[in-house]
């Protein structure tokens, strides 16, 4: 855009009917080209304070470095995790353990034990696979006034046809 105020001869046709070698015409591209030189000045100023605050930061890095807290990390190694042979040989028989118990009460719980690994068992009810939540129960017994029915030894709330209003 510069490069076509200063050079009218890189102007398209509809400007070209114009008088652009008129002194008016000058004085235009003149006031535009020391707008934009002022506009850069500004720039250069934001710039150049930007430069000044980013030296005030490494002032910040040359103390952390007198500080030598940098250098705790430069001999970083990791490692692989070993295997606990004798934890693993406990988790093995209480795992054992478990499913002995499971057998053992194989007819006598409807659903499944299950056994995490600090040795907390919890029960699930039988149809719901390992990890899934646990489908919350219908409410039971009398809740609020109205018809209950006996069904499967549980009392649930029955559906009774409502009467018209006197």
């Amino acid at each position: 855009m510069l490069n076509r105020l200063k050079n009218p001869s890189i102007i398209n046709v509809q400007e070209s009917s114009e008088n652009l070698l008129s002194d008016e015409q000058k004085n235009k591209r003149q006031e535009i080209i020391e707008r934009d030189k002022k506009h850069k000045d500004k720039i250069d100023l934001y710039t150049n304070e930007l430069v000044k605050a980013m030296e005030g930061t490494k002032q910040f890095d040359e103390e952390y470095k007198k500080t030598g807290h940098s250098d705790q990390f430069k001999d970083l190694k990791y490692v692989e995790r070993e295997e606990d042979l004798e934890l693993k040989a406990m988790f093995d028989s209480e795992q054992d353990k478990f499913n002995k118990l499971s057998e053992n009460m194989e007819g006598k719980v409807d659903g499944e034990l299950d056994m995490d690994l600090h040795g907390n068992i919890t029960f699930r009810p039988p149809g719901v696979q390992r990890g899934e939540p646990v489908a919350e129960e219908k409410e039971t017994g009398i809740t609020e006034s109205g018809t209950y029915i006996l069904r499967d030894g549980k009392l649930v709330k029955g559906k009774a046809e409502i009467r018209e209003q006197a």
